[in-house]
């Protein structure tokens, strides 16, 4: 029973710190993608923890889901998507970083003659490997002595072709919890295309009581809708702060970065009344 609840205390710490643990990562950019003109990137890793941490590189597979995230892809499932990964190379495929050192881990891109248009997709995934620490002699009995061990993932794309994705926002909807103090806004998207897109998502909430002042009620950075999804539902994180609810107009602002830096995928108001709960 006791090594039982040792393994139940792991899984719980392991669901608890998993975030937090994997902020002594720095890794910049979040996304990378090569253009038609593109053949080699750079993606940094910084270790801003306090530890030597060493980290193994390495492909996966994953397919996006309509409402956020992704769900990994294993053997023949792999199939499923365009892979990037045969066509991607990228040194050092191991790293070991002191504390505020500096990794630059670059990728060369290799295409094959007469690929075809569209875009292709793998995610490279960032292992931190255990720490190996020093036994404690003092201890007796059972001991736990265990550094969690974290994985992170961004996604690597090739966009063959010219650049082909149209986005639009179908609907919105508002709860605003009076208790919290708090909104959820949620956009229903509809996308074409052989292209994902990929941008900041900005809402704003204009009031009709008077006050004309365009509010900044909720943001996700970095999103990208991918060819597989066509309609898509995204939450966005709440950012609002003296917020009265009232009639007003909720504005979608879906703002391209990266290789769409300067392009506007949406941008579009919904006439509503956020719902109180």
């Amino acid at each position: 029973m006791r090594i039982r609840s040792y393994s139940f205390l792991i899984i719980i710490l392991c669901g608890l710190l998993s975030h937090t643990c994997w902020a002594d990562l720095l890794v910049s950019p979040t996304h990378l993608a090569f253009s038609e003109r593109d053949r080699s990137k750079e993606l940094i890793l910084v270790n801003n923890g306090n530890e030597i941490r060493t980290y193994r590189l390495e492909w996966q597979q994953k397919k996006a889901l309509p409402t956020g995230g992704y769900a990994t892809l294993i053997g023949a499932q792999a199939n499923e998507i365009n892979k990037a990964s045969p066509m991607i190379r990228f040194s050092p495929k191991q790293v070991t970083l002191a504390p505020n050192e500096r990794q630059v881990i670059r990728l060369g891109l290799r295409k094959p003659k007469n690929l075809a248009d569209g875009e292709y997709r793998s995610h490279l995934l960032l292992k931190a490997l255990p720490v190996k620490k020093k036994k404690d002699e003092s201890q007796t009995g059972l001991g736990v002595n265990l550094k969690l061990r974290m994985s992170y993932s961004l996604p690597v794309l090739i966009k063959q072709g010219k650049i082909d994705v149209k986005v639009d926002a179908v609907s919105a909807d508002f709860i605003y919890d009076s208790k919290r103090q708090k909104g959820d806004v949620t956009v229903n998207f509809l996308r074409s295309g052989i292209h994902s897109s990929n941008g900041d998502i900005t809402a704003y909430w204009t009031p009709k009581n008077g006050n004309q002042t365009r509010l900044m009620i909720a943001r996700l950075n970095a999103y990208s809708i991918y060819p597989e999804i066509e309609n898509s539902t995204i939450h966005l994180a709440w950012v609002g702060a003296n917020f009265v609810p009232s009639p007003g107009t909720l504005s979608i602002l879906y703002a391209g970065k990266g290789i769409f830096s300067g392009e506007i995928f949406v941008d579009k108001s919904f006439e509503l009344t956020p719902s109180i709960k």
